[in-house]
């Protein structure tokens, strides 16, 4: 599959050619704008598949299926939708300013570390680089999927009967709440002794008592004081408490190094890539796949950068850790902690509870102080949690 994207066929270097004209750089991108919306207008703004005439969402919707380990309909069609345009703006060298990326970077580790093995596909592919605001954007649509993708919450309706003003409160609940939870059944008091409860709530016109289930009593009017209850307990419920076993287990003694020799991005990543080598936890190429990726978007982030391994590359996955707290060069950044991330398949059940317990140690910036001054390895494991084995 190859990319066709049909130029303007007019540009500013046709008017600095016509005119004997210099044009400064931000006119540059006005032109482009107008005549990327003249095209557009005109249905001229495609994706072609090689030899086969215009398959502009075909083609998108093709490569997006083939090259994400999880998707729905939605994410194929809003990323296609996202794209598209997308290749026509950074063809023309036209890039749009994200002012989230560092946001999201911080808050969607998971979502932005698939959008950039996503660009790495889309570079490969169509011969196109992707900026880091670029893949924020991305990665937004991503982590729409991930949140969609997270189970509802289970309930369960009681009243005295199970008829009449039961139905109203489901109806008026399902309104309320659609996103939120599903009502799996509506039942009576008498059925209940008959059916034991399995969901994860319980709504109730009568005051009853379920022992080690949630029980909102609310009138079958839900009123807003009913609904404000069930809201918090739906908050409870969805709270973000991630087993940090699975990200413990990760964590290896013979994988951290504090060290104040090697300050360099590409030095340090060598370094991790080679001891994960010899322990047998990567693949040779390891290294340089990673610092392909890292050239293609920067991990850094405040004090922290996290670059990561190709599952291709990882035999067992793990997490190493870099330290040097006189600093390290890294772009144009200066960071003091490296997580290099190596994952594959065989963590794929648990890869969102070890993101979400990574994140909230990136989002602990006292913890990562003490990281950063940490004086041995027994001390940086024992302030993640983790195994010294």
């Amino acid at each position: 599959m190859t990319l066709c994207i049909k130029t303007p066929s007019c540009s500013f270097q046709s008017l600095e050619k016509e005119f004997k004209i210099k044009i400064p750089f931000d006119e540059q991108r006005y032109i482009n704008i107008h005549i990327m919306a003249a095209q557009d207008a005109q249905g001229r703004i495609s994706i072609q598949s090689s030899g086969k005439g215009s398959q502009t969402q075909t083609v998108m919707d093709a490569f997006l299926r083939d090259n994400l380990s999880e998707y729905d309909s939605i994410l194929i069609k809003n990323l296609a939708l996202h794209l598209i345009p997308a290749l026509k703006r950074l063809e023309l060298g036209l890039e749009l300013r994200n002012p989230y990326t560092e946001e999201v970077k911080r808050n969607f580790p998971l979502a932005y570390n698939r959008a950039v093995d996503l660009g790495v596909r889309i570079k490969q592919e169509f011969n196109t680089d992707v900026s880091d605001d670029e893949l924020a954007f991305i990665a937004l649509h991503i982590e729409a999927f991930i949140e969609r993708s997270r189970q509802v919450i289970n309930a369960v309706i009681i009243c005295s009967t199970g008829l009449g003003t039961a139905r109203l409160l489901e109806q008026r609940v399902k309104n309320r709440f659609a996103n939120k939870i599903r009502i799996n059944r509506v039942t009576s008091l008498q059925e209940l002794k008959e059916h034991p409860i399995t969901e994860d709530l319980v709504i109730s016109t009568i005051n009853i008592q379920v022992p080690g289930k949630a029980v909102i009593v609310v009138s079958p009017f839900l009123d807003e004081a009913g609904a404000q209850q069930i809201s918090r307990q739906i908050n409870d419920l969805e709270a973000d408490r991630p087993d940090p076993a699975a990200f413990n287990d990760l964590l290896k003694s013979s994988l951290v190094f504090i060290k104040r020799e090697l300050n360099k991005r590409d030095n340090i990543i060598r370094f991790l890539g080679n001891e994960l080598v010899q322990q047998g936890f990567g693949a040779q190429g390891i290294a340089e796949a990673a610092i392909g990726r890292e050239k293609l978007a920067s991990t850094a982030m405040d004090m922290v950068a996290m670059p990561h391994a190709p599952i291709d590359f990882v035999k067992r996955p793990c997490i190493a850790i870099f330290i040097n707290r006189d600093g390290i060069s890294w772009n144009q950044n200066s960071v003091e902690i490296v997580f290099f991330l190596a994952m594959n398949t065989s963590v794929k059940t648990q890869i969102n509870d070890i993101y979400k317990y990574f994140n909230n140690v990136l989002e602990n910036k006292y913890l990562l102080k003490q990281l950063v001054h940490a004086n041995a390895v027994d001390e940086v494991i024992k302030l993640l949690g983790g195994n010294r084995a």
